[in-house]
């Protein structure tokens, strides 16, 4: 016996350091969780995880064939193929994949950098997945064997022949000084050709941009055209027959989040304190382009239709800043609304071409640039009002609003000049043979001619900025000056085309000093997947239907690249946090190219005239082409591998069309047809108007019985004893007044009364704000006269009116005056409370509605019954999504005894802190745990998560009873050490979840989680205790804080009163003097110490107290016909009052002012409690104890501290002592 526990020990402790080191592993080998969100019942993903524990090949063939399937056009069978085409793209870039705990993790590597061989891999995948696709190959055959009739001739005519280039080079490679240097000249002589849409080759009379494309393909990444600003360039060889292309490259927009560029600028404020201490820019000349571009950027806003002035104002009123906040959320709420409201496949924005061709000051004032437009203007605003108090960038650095401002300022600088002077090399190399010689270089070197300066002043001047122009409501345009260019590695590490590529000086004509490509960074290893076609496809359908709204519309003024942003959007879809797979782990390095001396200067908006490193003079192009030849293309000729390279390359073989993969015969389906036409095939999912009815009760939608048909109205009615009690006193001939407030349910009982009434001859105003004073006392006057019941609903404050302007003239309403003064009474609070209601005949009673605690347990178990109820759901057991519906699953979890006593117990909770909620509000809780407020048409599209459970709905609406649920009785916000530990780790049986056969639960270690995700780890622990609480045999709700706790051991009858009555003194003494905090048996009065109103000082004096035997504590009481119509109700508060003053020495107890004395101050609503209480120590004075003519007086200054204890002989008119 005694070795097998030994045994056990060596396994379990074998087992634990496994588990550890599987945690290290997973926490430092760069493992990235992959876990999307499928199905409830875990057995998808448990497929994906088994799949994924294969080798990759074996998991790549079972994927495919998983994948060969027909697809299950279901929003649940969608998540899984997408989550089935991420996972075998991943593989097949080359991922690893690994599993423990249930999980399956994924990384592209091991840790460190990324091999060129690894990340090649990535990159081709999707470039051969492009030159897979139909269109693609279509287009490279085109090119290679274009139609007889077309009359063009084969691309291939446009590729140099390497064996007769080699042959040459050799030849040269046997002179050497300037006889080597003309031969090269002769051999090779490059020039740059920009490609525009409509220009033709005139040697093959292809299109330029077609024959930029071609050659495209052979990167070894996906080609994808970007929109902006572009200009594509070819670089041609004049020496050889039909001008051969030597390279291609391209500049498009820049990168606009690229902290390593940004900090070399000076557009960070770390660079900004950098240039600030080298002294290339001064303190003076930064705040004095600060001011400028403040006012420019003011000037070029259209603000017409907002409350500012034409010019930047002197002052910056905080008030104005607060409705230009206003503004901006009303016009971002009207934008998502159209979006709404709109069809599928419209657009409520327009996309703008061509800004002469559009009323810009009405596209200005449309809620997307209105919105876009008061955010600025309230940016700049409080940006001028910084600038305004300070006389040096370091004094404004000194605060965090003037260090909000400079990054403001600097936000504001990149986005006007990465417009206009800035642009990114997206691409740039040699094509064959002229790769193997170094033609990279001479790309890199071709970017730094004037012409390419040229070219792009020459398509931009003048070109309208069309977000620009939206914002001022007019044409604006910005003169273009390109004087910095960025560009990465498509590698990671050390080697790169970009390494010591640079023009010295005087390699051009004037050209003083060196231009070059410094390396400034490397990136984080962010980008957009290199995933196939397919994958994003499915991605991008997803991210569709998982909005209820089109918040893409592919317009200018939206935000970044609508492609990336669908693709986001789909990998949230999914429920894979986008760390996952954008992170792709090349980190690249970063290259930054300064055309002009004075860069940081002109890009800080100081100098207005830029300082060109390579003079505007003819010539230069061939110029940097002569130092190509000198610099790298003669090194070259000594290599002989290079040049044995160049002799293999012939037209034949270089062919784009060699690079096309074979084609698959079970190729993978076209789910990018199958997903456009998911709309139309996937069985429809109809909410009928029952369902909508208790789906609205949530927006109140549902909720105004004057406007509810009165079948409705009886179908929802809720059986209570309130209509029964009434119905007994009309009967009996008497008159029902029903007051309170809003939502109370006024209208909804008379209406329910009616058919009883009208059978009584009853004369009824069903709503007292549709008539006039005079009408209703006449009615009411009639109806006495003719001995017929009255029936009224009016709210409380039209009924105080109504009985102070008529009180004279109808003196029956004295008697409901009376009635209201007397609904509530109170009663020591142990007394039982059991009095019978009989209805006296021919009297008026009122019922005030605002008294009836509708978070009253047997109420709340009404309303779960009704809403829960068969009859809403008939046309659910037809419906073909029902299995999988979240509304299917709520309801019948909320069915169920232990659940729904558990909601009970938490909105009673709700209701014992003191929240009146209104009928209203809790038909709308519970509408809310069912639906969450979505259709039917939008659950199916979202799919059933932990989102859309009823556990978790419980805690995230949005109104009074979740605001109370939120302060406290979320049980996740309770800790219990012990079950948040084995919740934590996955230690329940999951058969102790009353919901598991309808939604398994599925045990987890949460640690291999939170290593990699914590957000994601919370939000299960979160759900996974919010479920325990209502469905768990243990799932209990603690209280939420100490003086709720506390409120309710002042009710325990198991307590003795003197002693609950000598904890609440202790706790009033302590507030009043925190040395008398264990005072229970007396209660101290207090006198402020003043000679005037206006003194501040709070000194204070006491001399006498009251006994805790003089004291009682008091519970509310509703007169007898509140209480048999109302029943038992929790209290909310208790009075603390002499037993024979209760009326007007009293103090209110509830958990607000509790919460106050135990925190000493320092919750919220201070003032209002301390009136409370200095009112309550005040009427308290005729109470106090009258002993003998020796006291003793207490002086105290609460705010030093200091106290005096002095016992004062009335008699003798002397002090004894003092202390």
């Amino acid at each position: 016996m005694t070795t097998g526990r030994i045994r056990v020990r060596a396994v379990n402790r074998e087992a634990g350091r496994y588990e550890q080191a599987v945690s290290d592993d997973i926490r430092t080998g760069d493992w990235r969780l992959f876990c999307p969100t499928l199905d409830n019942s875990g057995t998808a993903y448990a497929e994906l995880v088994r799949i994924g524990s294969a080798e990759p090949s074996a998991a790549l063939s079972e994927l495919s064939a998983l994948l060969t399937k027909p697809a299950t056009l279901t929003p649940a069978g969608m998540r899984f193929e997408a989550a089935a085409l991420v996972l075998r793209d991943l593989l097949s870039l080359g991922w690893q994949t690994m599993t423990a705990d249930g999980f399956l993790y994924v990384r592209p590597g091991a840790p460190g950098v990324l091999s060129k061989s690894a990340a090649r891999q990535q990159l081709e995948f999707g470039r051969d997945n492009q030159l897979a696709e139909p269109a693609t190959r279509k287009f490279i055959l085109s090119m290679e064997r274009p139609h007889r009739t077309s009359g063009c001739r084969p691309v291939t005519d446009l590729i140099a022949d390497g064996r007769v280039l080699a042959e040459e080079l050799r030849s040269a490679a046997l002179l050497d000084g300037p006889s080597q240097e003309a031969a090269l000249a002769n051999i090779c002589q490059p020039y740059l050709q920009l490609v525009t849409s409509d220009a033709r080759d005139p040697y093959t009379n292809l299109r330029l941009m077609d024959v930029w494309r071609y050659f495209r393909h052979t990167w070894a990444t996906r080609y994808r055209s970007s929109p902006g600003r572009n200009l594509f360039y070819l670089i041609r060889d004049a020496a050889r027959p039909n001008h051969p292309v030597m390279g291609i490259t391209a500049l498009g927009n820049t990168v606009m989040q690229l902290t390593p560029r940004d900090a070399t600028i000076g557009w960070t404020v770390d660079g900004l304190r950098q240039a600030i201490a080298d002294k290339r820019v001064t303190d003076e000349e930064l705040l004095k382009a600060f001011r400028r571009r403040v006012e420019e950027d003011y000037a070029d806003i259209f603000t017409a239709d907002l409350p500012i002035p034409q010019v930047l104002p002197e002052v910056v009123d905080e008030s104005l800043l607060e409705r230009l906040e206003v503004i901006e959320r009303q016009s971002a709420s009207e934008r998502a609304d159209r979006l709404r409201d709109s069809d599928q496949g419209e657009s409520v924005a327009e996309r703008v071409l061509d800004v002469d061709q559009v009323d810009l000051e009405r596209l200005a004032r449309s809620p997307l640039f209105r919105a876009k437009r008061t955010r600025l203007v309230r940016d700049l605003l409080r940006v001028h009002r910084s600038l305004n108090q300070v006389s040096s960038v370091d004094a404004l650095l000194a605060s965090p609003s003037g260090e909000w401002a400079i990054n403001q300022l600097l936000r504001q600088l990149k986005k006007r000049f990465s417009a206009t002077s800035m642009m990114e090399i997206t691409v740039c190399g040699a094509v064959p043979p002229y790769n193997h010689v170094l033609g990279g270089k001479l790309a890199c070197l071709m970017m730094l001619s004037p012409q390419v300066r040229r070219d792009y002043n020459g398509r931009y001047q003048g070109a309208y900025s069309i977000i620009a122009s939206q914002m001022a409501g007019r044409p604006v345009t910005k003169s273009p000056c390109l004087v910095f260019l960025g560009t990465s590695s498509l590698y990671p590490g050390r080697s790169s085309q970009y390494n010591r590529v640079k023009l010295p000086p005087g390699t051009c004509e004037g050209q003083n000093m060196a231009a070059m490509y410094q390396e400034i960074g490397a990136s984080e290893g962010y980008g957009s997947p290199n995933l196939s076609r397919e994958t994003e496809a499915a991605l991008e359908a997803l991210a569709s239907h998982a909005r209820d709204f089109r918040n893409v519309n592919f317009v200018f003024g939206e935000g970044q690249s609508p492609k990336l942003r669908l693709l986001r959007e789909g990998f949230a879809a999914l429920g894979l946090h986008r760390s996952n797979v954008l992170n792709h782990g090349t980190r690249r390095i970063i290259y930054g190219i300064d055309l002009v001396e004075n860069s940081t200067r002109y890009l800080l908006g100081i100098d207005e005239t830029p300082h060109f490193l390579v003079p505007e003079l003819d010539g230069a192009e061939g110029q940097i082409a002569a130092f190509w030849r000198r610099r790298w293309l003669a090194a070259r000729l000594a290599h002989g591998p290079a040049l044995n390279a160049v002799s293999a390359s012939s037209p034949l073989k270089e062919r784009v069309s060699r690079l096309i993969p074979d084609q698959d015969d079970a190729r993978q389906p076209d789910l990018l047809k199958q997903m456009q036409q998911e709309d139309r095939s996937m069985p429809s999912v109809e909410e009928d108007e029952k369902l909508a009815h208790i789906r609205r009760l949530y927006r109140d939608e549902s909720a105004y019985s004057d406007e509810t048909k009165i079948t409705r109205l009886r179908e929802m009615n809720i059986a209570t004893k309130v209509e029964e009690v009434m119905r007994r006193i009309v009967r009996a001939g008497g008159s029902i007044v029903i007051t309170g407030n809003a939502g109370d349910g006024k209208t909804h009982t008379i209406r329910l009364l009616e058919r009883d009434l009208k059978a009584a001859n009853a004369r009824i105003v069903i709503d007292a704000s549709a008539e006039s004073q005079e009408d209703i006392i006449a009615k009411w006057a009639e109806a006495r006269e003719a001995g017929a019941p009255f029936c009224i609903a009016i709210n409380e404050g039209p009924l105080i009116e109504l009985i102070r302007s008529w009180g004279a003239k109808a003196p029956w309403l004295e008697e409901v005056q009376q009635q209201l003064l007397g609904l509530v009474t109170y009663v020591p609070v142990d007394e039982e409370i059991g009095e019978k209601y009989l209805p006296s005949p021919g009297s008026t009673v009122v019922f005030d509605l605002s008294l009836r605690r509708t978070l009253a347990p047997d109420l709340v178990g009404r309303i779960i019954d009704k809403l829960t109820d068969d009859v809403w759901y008939d046309n659910c057991a037809t419906c073909p999504q029902v299995a999988s519906c979240p509304v299917h699953v709520n309801r019948m979890m909320l069915k169920n005894p232990r659940v729904k006593q558990r909601t009970v117990d938490l909105l009673e909770r709700v209701g014992q802190r003191g929240l009146r909620a209104t009928f209203r509000e809790a038909l709308a809780y519970v509408s809310y745990l069912i639906f969450g407020g979505r259709t039917c048409a939008e659950l199916m599209t979202e799919g059933p998560s932990e989102y859309t459970r009823y556990s978790w709905l419980a805690f995230e609406g949005q109104g009074t009873i979740f605001d109370q649920i939120e302060a406290g009785l979320d049980p996740v916000r309770q800790t219990d050490p012990r079950i948040d530990e084995d919740l934590w780790r996955g230690r329940y049986e999951p058969s102790s979840f009353v919901g598991h056969d309808l939604s398994p639960v599925v045990p987890r270690d949460l640690d291999p989680v939170r290593q990699q995700d914590e957000r994601q780890a919370l939000d299960w622990f979160t759900a996974l205790k919010r479920r325990w609480y209502f469905e768990h045999l243990d799932g209990k709700l603690q209280h939420a804080t100490q003086a709720d706790r506390a409120f309710a051991e002042l009710q325990d009858p198991s307590l003795s009163i003197q002693l609950r009555i000598g904890r609440l003194i202790a706790l009033i003494n302590k507030w009043w003097n925190r040395a008398d905090k264990d005072q229970q048996e007396h209660l101290r009065l207090w006198t402020r110490l003043a000679y005037s109103p206006r003194a501040q000082g709070r000194a204070m004096v006491s001399g006498r107290n009251v006994s805790n035997l003089h004291l009682q504590l008091f519970k509310p009481r509703l007169s007898p016909a509140l209480q048999a119509a109302f029943g038992n109700q929790a209290v909310d508060h208790l009075l603390l009052a002499p037993q024979n003053n209760v009326r007007f020495a009293n103090l209110v107890i509830d958990q607000r002012l509790l919460l106050h004395l135990m925190s000493v101050g320092t919750s919220e609503a201070t003032d209002d409690l301390e009136r409370r209480l200095g009112r309550f120590n005040d009427a308290l004075a005729q109470h106090a104890e009258v002993g003998s003519h020796v006291r003793t007086i207490e002086m105290l200054d609460p705010e030093s501290e200091l106290h005096v204890r002095v016992r004062v002989d009335l008699a003798q008119r002397r002090y004894d002592n003092a202390q």
